[in-house]
């Protein structure tokens, strides 16, 4: 095996265990919340879910605590919970699509990572993992100028996901990402940076 694939595969290995699973509720309490919700229990349905930390995390249990509000007639408060789900729905898609493009990228499929890593940014661009793949899609397709567009682009407009732990940890230690670190701190090109 190759001496870059060896450390692309140990830096893979060190990411899976630094990128968050989502919590999820049990499908047992589900179940019960929507048998109260189907029930016209709504009160009880509400109330056996918020209590949840994981709900917050999960856009199954959402919907059923956006229904009881509908039951309720308590529009407005369904209408910012299903927005609340839509956008964690987005971002498990954008997981799914970022989890295409590494499999895209190890076959070398550039077009199709690059397909995939810009659907993921496009779901979800608050989430730090779909740059990430864009970021490592551009790096390793030898796409330069393309590159320090992106990253001049994610400098401006997403700043707040750049200072997210998780991307640090991705662009300090993942070796796809050599040098894109320094451009983001401002000290090099991200040509430059692959010397």
């Amino acid at each position: 095996m190759p001496l870059d694939a060896i450390f692309r595969r140990m830096g893979w290995d060190r990411n899976k265990k630094t990128v968050p699973v989502p919590p999820r509720v049990s499908d047992e309490v589900l179940e019960r919340a929507r048998a109260d919700h189907a029930a016209g229990y709504y009160e009880k349905g509400i109330e056996q879910l918020r209590g949840l930390d994981a709900c917050a995390d999960d856009p199954r249990c959402l919907r059923v605590i956006g229904l009881c509000y509908l039951g309720l007639q308590r529009t407005e408060e369904a209408i910012d919970v299903f927005l609340l789900a839509r956008e964690l729905s987005r971002t498990e898609l954008a997981r799914d699509e970022a989890n295409l493009c590494a499999a895209l990228l190890t076959a070398r499929r550039f077009a199709d990572a690059r397909a995939a890593a810009q659907r993921a940014v496009d779901l979800a661009p608050s989430e730090p993992l779909s740059h990430v793949n864009m970021i490592g899609v551009l790096q390793r397709s030898k796409a330069k100028e393309e590159l320090e567009q992106y990253l001049i682009a994610l400098r401006r407009d997403f700043p707040d996901v750049i200072k997210t732990p998780y991307f640090q940890e991705r662009m300090d230690r993942d070796p796809d990402l050599v040098g894109v670190s320094e451009y983001l701190k401002g000290g090099c090109t991200a040509a430059e940076g692959q010397t």
